[in-house]
């Protein structure tokens, strides 16, 4: 399937809903899926990866998990160029509100990453001793320090 069409396919988009082989457009199932969040986020109460981004499914079982941001990008304001990235104005992954999203290209994200205070998270003693102390799943907590899944992983383990 070509690039231009991967993400804007809600007319294409064939897999089975849970009750047999009857197509669901991509764009209906993304929707079914969001709630609202704070901050007028609407969030993607499906999978997400382990960066917090949400993933749906495409073009079958074993199809490739689009991100559910750019997918809403597509479907309010059409293809995204070729080299750029769609970015969260609210740095929310899950969010795909598409008032919340602006295109900006690799180094922009860095920059808005460094802007926000985002880059090299450090943490401080008294916060490595609370997530050692915490017992939520690891992705969890990794999202409200901002870090890193593994860095999680590391700070418990004591490596």
């Amino acid at each position: 399937m070509a690039r231009d069409s991967l993400y804007l396919s809600s007319t294409v988009d064939t897999v089975p809903d849970k009750r047999g082989p009857k197509a669901k457009p991509l764009i209906e199932r993304l929707l079914s899926r969001l709630e609202p969040g704070s901050n007028g986020c609407m969030e993607w109460q499906g999978y997400r990866d382990k960066g917090g981004y949400g993933r749906i499914g495409h073009d079958g079982y074993r199809g490739e998990k689009l991100l559910t941001h750019r997918v809403a990008w597509e479907e309010a304001y059409g293809l995204i160029p070729e080299g750029l990235c769609v970015l969260h104005h609210c740095d929310n992954p899950p969010c795909c509100n598409s008032e919340h999203l602006f295109l900006g290209t690799r180094g922009d994200n860095m920059d808005d990453m460094n802007a926000k205070g985002r880059h090299a998270t450090k943490l401080t003693g008294a916060q490595v001793v609370a997530i050692r102390n915490d017992g939520r799943v690891q992705r969890v907590v990794a999202l409200d320090y901002g870090v890193h899944q593994g860095t999680v992983s590391r700070i418990r383990r004591k490596a």
